[in-house]
């Protein structure tokens, strides 16, 4: 039996150095965890201060670009109306004149008219 009790004085004896190295031991750690959730709470944050802009600039760029592109077809769409409409008016104008001058030449004499062909160069 001595044998044994000199197993559970090592043992009593390890224990509480253990317990005393445990408490060193738990301060030492309860400062890591806190270091620890301390970083934690700094990437969380710095990681939804990023990735705000970047959502909003991911929903804002095509959004954008959608935009433009819209705007872009209306603008070309209503150029081309309003050339086709210019291009209108000038042809009804050119005919117009053509008109009168049909008009004023059937109103006039057969030699003046002729005559007026000769001095205008255009016709």
């Amino acid at each position: 039996m001595g044998c044994l009790s000199r197993v559970y004085f090592v043992i009593l004896v390890l224990a509480k150095a253990e317990a005393q190295m445990e408490d060193g031991e738990r301060i030492y750690l309860t400062g890591q965890i806190w270091k620890l959730e301390q970083s934690n709470r700094r990437w969380k944050r710095a990681t939804f201060v990023l990735a705000v802009p970047l959502a909003l600039l991911l929903i804002v760029a095509p959004a954008t670009s959608f935009l433009l592109g819209m705007l872009h077809i209306r603008q070309t769409s209503k150029a081309a109306q309003m050339e086709m409409e210019a291009r209108a008016a000038a042809e009804a104008a050119r005919q117009r004149a053509n008109g009168q001058q049909a008009k004023q030449a059937a109103e006039m004499p057969h030699g003046a008219a002729d005559k007026n062909r000769e001095a205008d160069p255009q016709n």
